[in-house]
């Protein structure tokens, strides 16, 4: 079985958690979805997300993280890989996706891509190794330490 999660963080960044979730069930109803939420759902989409729920199974885990303090859009970018739901553990592959995109049906499916990449790269896990990619003294990147600490 297959979970396709995510961790938003941010009351403009729940505005894309029923779109992402239609868009995940309407592609590929047979994966299972868990949302973390950094803090409560907005009422609005909250609404939203009960009328999918008629449709769709998914769910969601609110105040996730809430007792981080000083929590930045950063730190919530790096905490984002150590969530962490009991129900993990009757899933076989676990997918972390982006919270502002949309999902279509592909062929090969997304799982299938990922699960053949970690086959290609010889890791338990799908994404690119990015060995010295990143000049970490450019100005631009101390600009950006800077900006987001």
């Amino acid at each position: 079985m297959t979970c396709l999660t995510s961790f938003v963080y941010g009351q403009k960044y729940q505005n894309y958690i029923p779109l992402l979730i239609y868009s995940i069930k309407k592609a590929y109803s047979e994966y299972n979805i868990i949302i973390f939420v950094h803090s409560t759902l907005n009422p609005n989409v909250k609404k939203q997300l009960d009328a999918l729920k008629r449709t769709y199974s998914f769910e969601i885990i609110e105040n996730v993280f809430d007792d981080c303090p000083h929590m930045t859009p950063a730190k919530s970018r790096a905490l984002r890989w150590v969530l962490w739901s009991p129900n993990f553990d009757k899933f076989d592959y676990i997918y972390t996706v982006d919270i502002d995109i949309f999902y279509l049906n592909e062929s090969p499916s997304l799982h299938f891509q990922h699960i053949q990449h970690m086959k290609h790269v010889s890791l338990p896990f799908s994404n690119i190794v990015r060995v010295n990619s990143v000049n970490k003294l450019s100005i631009i990147n101390i600009l950006r330490k800077i900006k987001y600490s």
